[in-house]
């Protein structure tokens, strides 16, 4: 009768093992395709002629920032309240659809 248990308890942790290996296989192609619909769900600025700006409203400018991304750090931004994409007077510490890190490019 122990010879039943232990094989019974050997079988089911073998299928446990292998029941996570497949989950724990399958989790970073998940996590891709969730990254992938979240960038193709957000949608993309159109492209501007040369020397035109898009409005605040285009680009869901708000005048405090959004995590750790604000205006300041971005790569469009002009001293002291301008920007070289939105128009109007931009804070500092605003953020946009447009934000860009001056750090990553």
């Amino acid at each position: 009768m122990s010879n039943l248990i232990t094989g019974a308890l050997t079988e089911i942790s073998r299928r446990a093992m292998i029941r996570g290996v497949a989950i724990a296989g399958s989790a970073p192609f998940l996590a891709m395709s969730v990254n992938y619909a979240a960038a193709q769900a957000a949608p993309q600025l159109p492209p501007l002629p040369r020397g035109a700006k898009y409005t605040q409203a285009q680009v869901a400018y708000q005048d405090y920032p959004l995590g750790g991304q604000q205006c300041s750090q971005c790569i469009q931004f002009i001293k002291p309240r301008s920007c070289r994409t939105v128009e109007g007077i931009i804070s500092p510490n605003g953020w946009c659809r447009g934000w860009t890190n001056v750090k990553h490019l």
